[in-house]
């Protein structure tokens, strides 16, 4: 559904930050603006350093400590901006839920898949350990993960980096999130897995009518899965519009020098309706 024909679950508005290091001030993020809407798939596109992830992170309450904020980012009529942290707190309990680009960085390699999963159902959801199990499992099976079951057994050294990818998926979804946040979820992929990535997406958002914003700095990548693309640099959105628009029209000079960029940029044009996997 269209973020314009009903309230936006996600809007935010001229939202800036500054952080202030050993006296000296620097601008993170300048007037970004944008909004999703249940069952939205937004892409939010630029180079390192552009705060794409720093935008999303504001998000779900994780900016630098002392950073300054203006604006409003609101998510469920909790303005998170000035939102107090049991707020910000709740919504990320129940309302968002984020996954990263190196899920190494985020398992305990010490704690099995079971463990991992299990804990925050227990804590968050209040099951027992036999529920936990249980429900941990179908989330793996859900995101495509062979023999789940066995799976929660493993440590992270067992898995491959796309299946710990699915592990983090399946993590974010344990808390029946309305928006899920993917922070660069396929840079550390290679293609294949890339493409299985993001057709899990897909999916879950056409079954469960889950609102995706993604974060990655390639382009192609979403024009292929996109409904809309917002283009950051030096912390501004410098333009957006219909990944069709960005693809075949880009406006702004920065979206036509990141397109030039591609290695081979391929012959298609996104379709406005996309595939979802069976």
């Amino acid at each position: 559904m269209n973020a314009t024909q009903q309230r936006a679950l996600l809007e935010i508005d001229r939202l800036s930050m500054s952080v202030t290091r050993r006296g000296e001030t620097r601008r993170i993020l300048q007037d970004v603006s944008l909004t999703c809407g249940a069952g939205d798939f937004i892409g939010l596109v630029g180079e390192s350093g552009s705060g794409k992830s720093m935008t999303l992170r504001t998000i779900v309450g994780l900016a630098p400590r002392g950073a300054a904020l203006t604006g409003t980012v609101r998510l469920a009529d909790v303005d998170l901006a000035t939102a107090t942290k049991a707020q910000v707190a709740a919504v990320r309990r129940r309302r968002a839920a984020m996954i990263f680009q190196d899920p190494r960085a985020h398992i305990n390699p010490y704690q099995t898949i079971g463990a991992f999963m299990c804990e925050g159902l227990r804590v968050n959801r209040g099951m027992n350990r036999v529920d936990a199990r249980s429900t941990a499992t179908r989330l793996l099976d859900e995101v495509g993960l062979t023999r789940p079951a066995s799976q929660l057994d493993k440590h992270p050294h067992q898995l491959s980096g796309g299946m710990l990818q699915r592990v983090m998926i399946a993590s974010a979804l344990a808390s029946e999130p309305e928006l899920l946040l993917a922070d660069e979820p396929t840079t550390a992929l290679d293609v294949t897995t890339q493409a299985e990535i993001m057709a899990i997406l897909q999916y879950l958002r056409a079954e469960r009518g889950l609102a995706i914003l993604l974060v990655t700095h390639d382009l192609d990548l979403a024009a292929g899965s996109c409904d809309r693309i917002s283009v950051m640099r030096f912390g501004e959105i410098v333009e957006e519009a219909g990944a069709r628009e960005i693809w075949t029209n880009p406006q702004h000079h920065y979206t036509q020098a990141l397109l030039a960029a591609m290695p081979a940029r391929l012959e298609r044009i996104p379709s406005d309706q996309q595939e979802v996997p069976a």
